[in-house]
């Protein structure tokens, strides 16, 4: 037995290890006189005696005063056996302070909240509470109606339309007549959920955002303009998660594993959810896993962006391959698929996909490895104390961490090395002032190797320069990169 205010519960009960049908006599408290209950919170339409209960219980709705209950069970629908009789249940309506219950309230209302634990019904109520006074730590109010609510303490509330709800309050929120139950917490944030069930986040009174789950499982998010609403929201900027991948497949000359996962599309509107597919480059777009993934042309020698896309109207998210890092031809896919991300990319060198390893990093990062490292810089009597720069096997258009092992030879020993960003400033390396060295070759070496992570310019270079006029060896190998994917 549970009471909720006026509204007392009967769950099913087990008896003999079976599901027990109740039966609940409601009297006077003290007596056998019928005392009423009610199907309706205005207590209006009366329950017939005794009341008995279907696979939800017994749920109804109490006068004020004292009951005594008998309440009987059975197993087989006829057989009943009295499994408790409890006496001078007290059962009190709880009324608003301003002016009892169901009274309406005025725009300009102030509601003065009691006792933590009571139950406050408000109905009819024809403007906005514009302010709640008291420090209750749990109370709980239920409308029949739009309430604008301020309150420093924590709420509990039950409603009947939409809310709008201010600083500092968590909710606990119960469609009536529903089994709709969801909770929000904003300290001090915002937050609301409309008629519909959506979630709006948001500044304060503000209802720009939503954040909709579809009925296909999609995520989708909404705002009117960018200075409002999700634009303040860093948590969801940019999420990403999973989406690694790989040419461990029976055709790795063309095909790739793409791995489950999900992200942000790149306008930070929709939210893209991805299972695991197989797509073919060797063959134009078609949606669906073990089906052709390139949106034009057909497959070269070059570099190759992969793209999540997705349609917002059936929630379907697939993977583009496309030349370009900026604008897929979305002509295969068509119009509906209106979102998309850059999540990937893949080289292609002597008719074959370069086979490489991926692994998911930090904040949805992805680390690309070689499989087969190669020798991209390889340079005799070349390097000197002019800054030079070299590409190296990572992505155009964007930058990368690149992964590297260095080597160096020169014969006259005791020279300096530094690696660099081609968009940083041009220094020269030193032994005892900034930026210093990446590599020191001590007096009377003559070979000296070392592993480094340099950042590469959006054109897949990196910058070098030496402390001597010649090194007769420079040498870098490409084990792979690091790359954030906040593109």
């Amino acid at each position: 037995m549970a009471t909720f205010g006026q509204l007392i519960t009967f769950g099913p009960q087990f008896s003999g290890g079976r599901l027990c049908t109740l039966r609940v006599y409601h009297y006077v408290a003290g007596t056998t006189t019928d005392k009423d209950v009610y199907s309706d919170r205005a207590k209006t339409t009366t329950v017939a005696q005794p009341a008995t209960s279907d696979s939800n219980g017994i749920v109804y709705f109490y006068a004020d005063g004292l009951y005594k209950f008998r309440i009987d069970g059975s197993t087989d629908g006829s057989t009943w056996t009295t499994l408790n009789t409890i006496d001078s249940w007290a059962v009190a309506d709880q009324s608003l302070t301003l002016s009892g219950e169901g009274a309406a309230i005025s725009s300009a209302s102030t509601l003065t909240l009691g006792t933590d634990g009571n139950i406050f019904h408000v109905t009819g109520n024809t403007g906005p509470i514009t302010a709640i006074s008291g420090s209750q730590s749990e109370v709980t109010l239920i409308f029949d109606s739009t309430p604008t609510l301020t309150h420093s303490g924590s709420l509990i509330l039950q409603y009947a339309a939409d809310f709008v709800a201010a600083a500092n309050v968590t909710m606990t929120l119960f469609h009536e007549g529903s089994n709709v139950w969801r909770e929000v917490s904003r300290t001090p944030a915002f937050g609301a959920i409309d008629a519909k069930g959506d979630l709006m986040v948001g500044t304060a009174n503000d209802t720009s955002a939503r954040l909709a789950i579809g009925a296909a499982g999609t995520i989708a998010i909404s705002r009117t303009s960018a200075t409002t609403g999700l634009a303040y929201s860093a948590a969801l900027n940019k999420v990403i998660y999973g989406l690694t991948y790989s040419n461990n497949v029976a055709d790795a000359t063309n095909d790739i594993d793409l791995a489950a996962g999900g992200c942000m599309d790149a306008t930070n509107a929709y939210f893209l959810v991805r299972g695991a597919l197989t797509k073919r480059s060797d063959a134009t777009w078609v949606v669906g896993t073990n089906a052709g993934w390139l949106d034009t042309g057909a497959i070269g020698n070059n570099d190759y962006y992969e793209w999540t896309i997705g349609r917002s109207d059936t929630g379907v998210v697939d993977s583009l391959l496309s030349l370009s890092s900026t604008a897929p031809d979305m002509t295969l896919p068509g119009a509906a698929y209106d979102f998309k991300r850059l999540t990937g990319w893949i080289k292609r060198v002597g008719g074959t996909i370069v086979a490489f390893h991926t692994y998911e990093t930090e904040g949805g990062g992805l680390e690309l490895l070689w499989d087969s490292p190669t020798l991209d810089i390889n340079l005799a009597n070349t390097l000197s104390t002019t800054r030079r720069t070299d590409a190296v096997k990572v992505p155009l258009n964007f930058t990368t961490m690149a992964l590297l092992n260095v080597t160096l030879v020169d014969v006259s020993g005791g020279m300096l090395l530094y690696l660099s960003c081609p968009d940083l400033t041009d220094i020269a390396p030193s032994a005892t002032v900034a930026p210093l060295a990446t590599i020191r070759m001590g007096a009377g070496a003559a070979e000296l190797g070392m592993h480094a992570r340099v950042r590469t310019s959006s054109t897949g270079t990196i910058a070098a320069r030496a402390n001597v006029a010649t090194v007769d060896l420079y040498a870098v190998a490409t084990l792979g990169f690091e790359w954030a994917r906040r593109n």
